[in-house]
């Protein structure tokens, strides 16, 4: 990756990748991997994905970056309002991996939460999973990270935070809902005791962050 950050913005772009369907995935793979580092300090982060012509170079040690993507980028990352990932529906045509959900008529939602996806994909409409799932396979084994992510966001949305914030986080909440909406009421509903997905299982012993 090539990565240039000034003020609260970060511009990410892969090195090397010519084919725009695992371009697309390693980007999503970045934004994932940075946003558990940062649930774990209490800070959220949103992205937005674009295709387009840009550049990012360096002149007389000075890091330089233009273009009509990253104009795009910038203008559609501020008037989003929640935290995530998000695509513009110019890439989705591109997407192989990644569960999308609509946001409007230009962008999708990237479910970038690992173990809930997976918890949908394979438990749809339930919530409690066997315990050999969890202790011979790593099926679900971003799922503590997530649910700590998840606690967080629930913090938000029905806090007493400012209404904008209140907001970003409700619009966060529902997006992910629509993909495990069994789990996430579960979870919201049992103070997001671990347990109850299994009871006999050591929680302790999952996470990847």
């Amino acid at each position: 990756y090539k990565i240039v950050i000034f003020s609260d913005t970060i511009l990410v772009k892969n090195i090397g990748v010519e084919n725009p369907m695992y371009s697309l995935m390693f980007l999503c793979e970045f934004f994932t991997d940075l946003q558990y580092r940062l649930s774990k300090i209490g800070v959220f982060v949103r992205g937005v994905i674009k295709n387009g012509v840009f550049s990012m170079e360096r002149r007389e040690d000075v890091e330089v970056f233009y273009g009509p993507a990253i104009i795009e980028a910038y203008r559609a990352e501020k008037a989003i309002k929640a935290i995530g990932l998000f695509m513009c529906a110019g890439c989705s045509m591109f997407n192989r991996l990644h569960t999308l959900t609509e946001f409007d008529e230009r962008h999708y939602f990237v479910q970038t939460l690992i173990g809930v996806d997976r918890h949908a994909t394979d438990y749809s409409g339930r919530v409690e999973v066997p315990s050999f799932v969890l202790e011979e396979t790593d099926q679900l084994c971003f799922l503590k990270d997530d649910v700590q992510l998840l606690q967080q966001i629930s913090e938000y949305r029905l806090g007493n935070s400012p209404a904008d914030i209140v907001a970003k986080h409700e619009i966060t909440w529902q997006l992910l809902r629509v993909r495990n909406a069994s789990l996430l009421d579960a979870l919201e509903e049992g103070n997001f005791d671990l347990s109850i997905i299994n009871d006999e299982y050591d929680w302790s012993r999952m996470g990847r962050y």
